[in-house]
């Protein structure tokens, strides 16, 4: 990946950056299995390689397009759905843009502002395009399927594509009133299935390991967050998630709670519960998703 794109990123989300317990390792890979998603017939451009990176932060993709058609392109939005062995899957948005960019980003409900180009991609030419998502996979995908979703070229011309792209959902809103001291369990974390509806409103489907209290008052605090709602061609819909749910009592500083519930397949978020103050009877606290804090 370039490594000035990642740092920018990883600038964009170091206000937590936190570690993760052992059994979740760090990984890269080269994804060879590239299928064609809606509107490849469209598309000016051959994809010449994509790597995938999993961090202590989130997941993070590079891809190479080179521009095999006749006309120089200025703005384009790419989605790459990557999925796993069983099934699960993550989508990343890469949209690269130069400094006249006329693509609209809101219907798409991007979480980043994309890649800035300094030029447009001329015929021929090939540009590498970063990008990255607040979801993890457990393990390198096995294959991946790119839509173009929109594209302008620098003669004025445009298209898009409305039928088929998917965005994943992303937080908007987590606010965190309470703490609860002397409900943890040990080691201090859950594995947390949630179901995110078409408004954005989460809601706790099941937890692991089970502690009526805990769960209750898990209940409460997510009932409270808000997210942008996952979208399938332009429209909302619901979605599920799995979240590694870490509290911090004693500290908001970097550092590592061993992750006995260790997810070894499919895709996952890291949310991390912070107290306002480690004394013990805080009343209010920060939440961290995907190691950004909200």
């Amino acid at each position: 990946m370039n490594t000035f794109v990642k740092f920018a990123v990883l600038l964009f989300l170091s206000c937590g950056l936190l570690a993760f317990g052992q059994e979740n390792r760090n990984f890269r890979c080269n994804v060879g299995d590239l299928r064609a998603g809606a509107g490849g017939s469209r598309s000016p451009f051959a994809v010449t390689d994509i790597q995938f990176d999993s961090d202590d932060v989130a997941s993070y993709a590079e891809i190479g397009l080179k521009n095999v058609g006749k006309k120089a392109v200025r703005d384009v939005l790419l989605l790459l759905q990557f999925e796993t062995s069983d099934g699960a899957s993550i989508t990343i948005p890469f949209h690269a843009y130069t400094d006249k960019s006329e693509l609209v980003t809101e219907p798409y409900n991007l979480w980043t502002s994309g890649d800035p180009i300094i030029q447009e991609i001329k015929p021929g030419a090939t540009s590498h395009i970063s990008a990255a998502t607040l979801l993890r996979m457990a393990a390198c995908p096995v294959h991946a399927e790119i839509t173009l979703a929109e594209l302008h070229f620098n003669d004025g011309s445009n298209y898009k594509h409305n039928d088929a792209w998917r965005m994943d959902a992303m937080p908007s809103k987590l606010p965190l009133t309470s703490f609860p001291y002397g409900q943890l369990p040990t080691p201090p974390e859950l594995l947390v299935t949630v179901e995110i509806n078409d408004q954005g409103k989460p809601s706790v489907k099941a937890v692991q390991p089970d502690s009526s209290a805990l769960r209750a008052w898990l209940e409460q605090v997510v009932a409270g967050w808000s997210f942008r709602p996952a979208m399938q061609g332009g429209r909302n819909v619901g979605s599920e998630q799995k979240w590694l749910v870490r509290f911090h009592p004693q500290s908001r500083e970097r550092h590592r709670v061993e992750a006995a519930n260790a997810i070894r397949e499919g895709v996952f978020a890291q949310v991390d519960l912070f107290p306002t103050d480690t004394s013990g009877g805080s009343k209010s606290g920060s939440v961290a998703y995907g190691g950004q804090l909200y």
